[in-house]
């Protein structure tokens, strides 16, 4: 293949600069991009090819159209693709020996077009964990209930492959582990989610789980008691406990989710000063030593309001700022800004993905923001370098906490 696709994108500037007197064409009749490529270059187009033979010999803006086969020394013409259509005239041309950027292009107009199109075409499974009450009647329950998701994209299509109440769970080579929050236990199920074992905790709020499979570690932590559990990975017994605290005036951090790396334990939760329930919601994520069990929490990010999901993506601590609807790194300037509470996250590929539950706080947002909240739960795929992002909502479902490619 000739020519790398990606330069096929170029500005009305660069394309004036390709052109370089050449015979220049419009590559598709199309009522939408003809009439904006015609009025960039008025003085530089000879005709438009199309394909559509009931096209031919017609004029669209006062210029002819006809076949690519009538055109002569196709290697010493230019051409601008201006059909929505047009992966297969890029394949073609490709196949002509023309290069892009060099010897054709898209319109620049339909750029975001094609960050549409691929967006909302892109195509993965996302397991995805709800920790809603299943039953209807209490103040987190919903019409569909908890569980264990997987959510297809495009088509929507969402199947449930375990019911229960589930916050954060991971992946370690062929078992899922996750908290079930009413049941008050931790359950490892293998890939078709049959449950391999259910381990009983002795309390309740257990919230956040992260694995470190070389030491063959888990981790929980306990929102209710600020403690850190861990277990022997393999036999899924616990080893020891620690408490977060950060100094001796307050204890109440409400630690949330975790996530391990390079024998570092990073912890999210809504007061670093161990204030929240007095309403101090100064959040944040902290870098924990595991093999120094009386080192103190080193707070990474702070200022953040009830954060989740902290991560290590692309060499970069990352985190929702849930309240505020923000994906965050340790930069001022956010990755992205969301209408809701955000709550769960990864990477795939180039896309974020990015889960969103109904929001009960809308007083409180209501207080910082003019923009409306979107209440309702599920999925974005978020492109960072475009800014565009497409929703896929997952009716019925409350809340989702926790979800990763599947």
């Amino acid at each position: 293949m000739t020519g790398k696709k990606e330069n096929m994108w170029l500005t009305w500037d660069s394309i004036k600069q390709a052109i370089k007197g050449r015979r220049t064409y419009l590559y598709g009749r199309s009522e939408d991009w003809v009439h904006k490529a015609v009025t960039r270059l008025p003085n530089d187009l000879l005709g438009i090819i199309d394909r559509e033979r009931a096209y031919h010999g017609q004029t669209y803006k006062g210029l002819d159209i006809m076949p690519l086969e009538s055109i002569e020394s196709i290697n010493e013409c230019y051409f601008i693709i201006t059909a929505g259509d047009f992966d297969g005239i890029v394949e073609g041309l490709i196949k002509l020996n023309l290069k892009p950027g060099e010897d054709f292009s898209c319109s620049p107009d339909f750029r975001d077009y094609k960050v549409l199109e691929k967006i909302r075409s892109y195509e993965a499974n996302i397991l995805f964990s709800s920790s809603d009450y299943n039953d209807a009647t209490r103040a987190r329950g919903s019409r569909v209930g908890g569980g264990m998701f997987i959510l297809q994209t495009p088509s929507g299509k969402i199947d449930r492959v375990a019911t229960g109440s589930y916050r954060q769970f991971e992946r370690s080579e062929n078992f899922i582990y996750a908290v079930e929050y009413v049941e008050k236990a931790l359950v490892k199920f293998d890939l078709n989610f049959n449950v391999v074992s259910k381990i009983q905790l002795d309390k309740p709020n257990f919230c956040g789980l992260a694995i470190d499979p070389a030491g063959r570690f888990l981790y929980l932590a306990n929102a209710g008691s600020d403690e850190i559990y861990t277990f022997n990975l393999d036999t899924l017994t616990e080893i020891a406990r620690r408490k977060f605290h950060t100094n001796g005036l307050g204890s109440e951090h409400h630690v949330n989710d975790l996530c391990f790396d390079n024998e570092i334990l990073y912890c999210s939760y809504f007061s670093y000063c161990g204030g929240f329930k007095r309403g101090i919601f100064d959040g944040g994520v902290s870098a924990i030593d595991v093999n120094n069990p009386e080192s103190l929490p080193t707070q990474l990010i702070g200022g953040l309001w009830k954060p989740h999901t902290p991560k290590l993506i692309d060499g970069r601590l990352v985190v929702l700022d849930s309240m505020r609807g923000r994906l965050l790194s340790g930069s001022p300037k956010s990755i992205g800004k969301f209408p809701g509470f955000v709550r769960g996250m990864f990477k795939s590929e180039q896309y974020w993905i990015i889960a969103q539950s109904e929001d009960m706080y809308l007083t409180d947002r209501m207080s910082m923001t003019e923009d409306a909240v979107v209440l309702n739960s599920g999925v974005y795929i978020f492109d960072e370098e475009s800014m565009g992002t497409y929703f896929y909502p997952t009716p019925g479902i409350m809340n989702i906490h926790c979800l990763a490619s599947f």
